[in-house]
């Protein structure tokens, strides 16, 4: 059986729309029939409660293990030291870092000179502090990483 010319340019047309329109369909039903799409909304009130609740049940786990508060003081005492070493990446004409402390909770990426580096008591510039945007735009900014554009 010979299909006209115009008929078989137009089938596959009509065959690609109806497959278009039924994978949306079922990704539209997917999303909706989803139990727990509420947990999107990461800041919203329901979303928060539920991790609140597991990370208290998770809480419980951890601290009921004898070892549990000599671990935390040693993990505490480790980021908390003022004498631990910085990660300082050679970044373009400088080196940079992402550095927290109890100060900079949030973090503050930041540049200094290689003979700045060298010296007892560093001069760092910053970059971006994450803590001081948080404030200033009432947000919970997280860093996750830098990219420099390359040259």
């Amino acid at each position: 059986m010979n299909t006209p010319p115009l008929l078989s340019a137009v089938l596959p047309s009509i065959a690609s729309a109806t497959s278009t329109a039924l994978s949306q369909e079922q990704t539209d039903a997917a999303v909706t029939d989803d139990p727990f799409l509420w947990l999107e909304e990461m800041e919203g009130p329901g979303a928060l409660a539920w991790a609140r609740g597991e990370n208290e049940k998770t809480l419980g786990v951890l601290q009921s293990d004898p070892r549990y508060r000599r671990f935390y003081e040693q993990a505490l005492s480790i980021l908390q030291a003022k004498d631990r070493i910085a990660d300082v990446p050679f970044e373009g004409g400088g080196l940079e870092q992402f550095w927290r402390d109890e100060n900079q909770v949030r973090g503050v990426w930041r540049r200094t000179t290689r003979e700045s580096d060298r010296s007892q008591h560093p001069k760092w510039e910053t970059i971006l502090d994450v803590d001081a945007l948080a404030a200033a735009e009432n947000r919970n900014w997280v860093f996750s990483r830098s990219q420099l554009p390359s040259a």
